[in-house]
């Protein structure tokens, strides 16, 4: 079966989806022009990053457009969690927020294991969006809009996401997971440069980007920890585009064409355990 799993329904939910995006990627729903992100002190759960990677690269991707993620398992591990970074411009905001006049799906995210979906974001990034824009912000001695704030502070993207939950599964090496994002607007996908895999595991290890988060003192595993056992995933660093009108119940290679190769998009796989102190 299935699970639908909301994403950036509201800002609250994305900051417990997002609370350890790190490394540059702190926040979860902000707005600015660069890659920087800042996110509140909140109670935050625990996780276990299986595969990890935050860099300060870009990669436009168009609208009317199925993007897929390609990671591969190494070692035993038990995931429940995918979440996937990524900045959706301000000048496209006005005609992409969701209303009556936008039937169907603007943008969503599934899962797949091994070619079948396993869980589906059934909510969009522009409903946490559309939260933000109607909110009013302080700016001086004055209340102002959305649009008169981020005039004033020059910013040009809002930073959101995707994020999905779903029961635990056991992947074993030679599994293959796959995400998808079908979005009908333009967007901006956080990515690395990177040519191989290897390239990912060390800067996963180097930042310790992976193993328990967050990071208390004794906690286990840690990034070399993993490393050591070889229990990591890897994203293949190319991203993949596909023909369709949403998210597909079962993705093929066959199906797929080469979009950017030696890139690597920011993400999260992990496996997250509902804890708050």
């Amino acid at each position: 079966m299935v699970v639908l799993v909301i994403a950036a329904v509201v800002v609250v939910s994305l900051l417990i989806g997002f609370a350890f995006i790190k490394r540059g990627h702190e926040g979860v729903v902000s707005a600015g022009g660069n890659s920087s992100r800042h996110l509140p002190p909140l109670p935050v759960p625990q996780f276990i990053y299986y595969g990890s990677l935050a860099c300060n690269g870009g990669v436009v991707i168009p609208g009317n457009s199925l993007i897929v993620l390609i990671y591969h398992v190494h070692g035993n591990v038990l995931i429940n969690y995918v979440s996937i970074p990524i900045d959706v411009p301000l000048a496209v905001i006005n005609y992409s927020l969701p209303g009556p006049s936008q039937p169907g799906m603007v943008m969503g995210m599934g899962v797949y294991l091994n070619g079948t979906l396993i869980a589906t974001s059934i909510a969009s990034p522009t409903t946490a969006i559309a939260t933000i824009v109607n909110t009013t912000y302080p700016l001086g001695n004055k209340t102002v809009s959305f649009w008169q704030y981020a005039r004033a502070a020059n910013w040009s993207v809002i930073h959101t996401g995707f994020g999905a939950e779903f029961p635990p599964i056991n992947a074993t090496p030679g599994d293959v997971i796959a995400v998808a994002i079908y979005s009908s607007i333009p967007y901006i996908l956080p990515s690395c440069n990177v040519s191989t895999e290897a390239e990912e595991i060390q800067l996963m290890v180097s930042n310790k980007w992976i193993g328990f988060i967050p990071h208390y003192p004794n906690a286990t595993p840690t990034a070399m920890q993993l490393y050591i056992e070889g229990t990591y995933i890897t994203e293949e660093p190319i991203i993949y585009i596909a023909i369709a009108q949403g998210l597909p119940r079962v993705i093929s290679m066959n199906n797929l064409t080469i979009f950017m190769k030696n890139t690597a998009p920011d993400y999260i796989i992990a496996r997250y355990m509902p804890r708050y102190w």
